[in-house]
């Protein structure tokens, strides 16, 4: 309702979750199933229960940075996924310009573990650029979601590209609302259809020197087109 709306924002609530589990927020590298702990499994499903009322019955939370799908399917096996997505270009640009990004440090320190020898070697070809440090870190987080979402049934996980949302925000909130096994309502649309949204994508270019543009460029290629988007390479 409207209280709800006015006082409490959207968001990743680390805080919360770092109550019932330490290191949920800025793991070193993925949570998996194997991490899961009995005082675990004792706290959180019963604490996440109680944010559910009959009126809102399911609950949904957003995180960021690693997947951790593993983690949260050894605690909710009913669970559903929703992987958003983005142009690795965007996402590493405004990375820079973020006060949260720690890759300023350099890795191992940044918060995502030491680089194999591949994104090493990958990161000194381009001077230890750290808008290739960016892009070398949408990858890693894409090829984390590949792997913990392998084993993932397709009834459990979708992926949602911001660009589609973008383009259509109607029927892409259809197939999620279909997806979570919801019913669709006309209010809901309404609601929607209110909003003006535009995509911020282009905004890299403006944000980036000609040359750091090629070193992205360089780092993303093969992951972009990957994933269905065009590059100049």
């Amino acid at each position: 309702g409207k209280f709800l709306t006015r006082y409490l924002r959207p968001g990743e609530r680390y805080k919360y979750w770092e109550h019932y589990c330490r290191g949920f927020a800025r793991p070193c590298r993925d949570l998996l199933g194997s991490d899961v702990t009995p005082p675990h499994k004792r706290k959180i499903p019963p604490a996440l229960a109680r944010l559910a009322t009959s009126g809102r019955r399911r609950v949904l939370i957003k995180i960021t940075g690693w997947p951790r799908v593993g983690f949260l399917r050894e605690l909710f096996p009913r669970a559903k996924f929703i992987h958003v997505y983005r142009d690795g270009r965007a996402v590493a640009a405004s990375l820079l310009a973020v006060s949260f990004w720690r890759g300023w440090d350099g890795p191992p320190q940044w918060g995502f573990g030491p680089l194999d020898a591949l994104q090493q070697a990958e990161w000194e070809r381009h001077g230890s650029s750290f808008i290739a440090l960016a892009g070398i870190q949408w990858k890693l987080l894409m090829a984390a979601m590949d792997d913990a979402t392998r084993d993932v049934p397709a009834t459990d996980l979708v992926h949602v590209r911001y660009e589609d949302f973008v383009d259509d925000p109607v029927n892409t909130f259809k197939n999620i609302v279909g997806f979570c096994e919801l019913d669709w309502s006309t209010r809901f649309e309404r609601s929607i259809r209110r909003q003006r949204l535009k995509t911020a994508n282009d905004k890299w270019r403006g944000s980036l020197t000609a040359d750091q543009q090629a070193i992205l460029e360089s780092v993303l290629a093969g992951d972009l087109r990957k994933y269905g988007y065009s590059t100049r390479r």
